[in-house]
């Protein structure tokens, strides 16, 4: 009994990574296509290929008790249904995006992910880092130049990210109608 018990794991183990294996062409095929930049419903369709295909992942990895597949696969989806709602993918994010894939296909090829979890752990942060919304910028005039009077001056936009807040001077100058910057640094 215990025999036909390990040969059907084993059986199904390798149905899994078949199928794994398939999930993870057809979200590296869709998101390579998606960083081409396409637009509307083409975008849309990717982005929804993406999320399904790493959410049907989660559920065979479940099956098979394959706890770290699941969870990378949780916030794959967690980026792919802020995509879905609308938010923009920066460049960065694609290489995550790449990456992160990559890290899959490695706990597919190996039969031990203690070694990886650290990693793991890691990869996870940055997608549900890369979820959450930078607060908006905001400019703020040096010297002469004033919001209410003119935008001629110089100016400093602040951003806050993950990483802590960057700050760019910019210099304005107006040339006739059109306003001419310069980043300082």
């Amino acid at each position: 009994m215990a025999k036909k018990n390990g040969d059907f794991l084993k059986k199904l183990l390798a149905t899994f990574r078949v199928e794994a294996d398939e999930h993870l062409k057809a979200m590296s095929s869709s998101l390579l296509e998606l960083e081409k930049a396409p637009a509307g419903a083409r975008r849309s369709e990717l982005v929804e290929t993406i999320f399904r295909e790493a959410h049907s992942l989660k559920g065979a990895a479940r099956a098979v008790n394959f706890a770290d597949i699941e969870s990378v696969c949780q916030s794959l989806e967690t980026v792919f249904a802020g995509m879905k709602s609308g938010a923009e993918a920066p460049g960065q994010l694609f290489d995550l995006l790449h990456q992160t894939l990559d890290a899959l296909g490695g706990l597919l090829s190996s039969d031990s992910a203690d070694a990886a979890r650290p990693a793991l752990a890691k990869l996870i942060r940055r997608l549900d880092d890369a979820t959450k919304e930078p607060p908006p910028a905001r400019a703020a005039p040096i010297g002469a130049g004033t919001a209410g009077a003119s935008v001629r001056g110089t100016w400093r936009l602040t951003t806050e990210s993950p990483r802590g807040a960057q700050a760019v001077t910019i210099n304005v100058a107006q040339n006739g109608a059109a306003f001419t910057g310069e980043k300082t640094p």
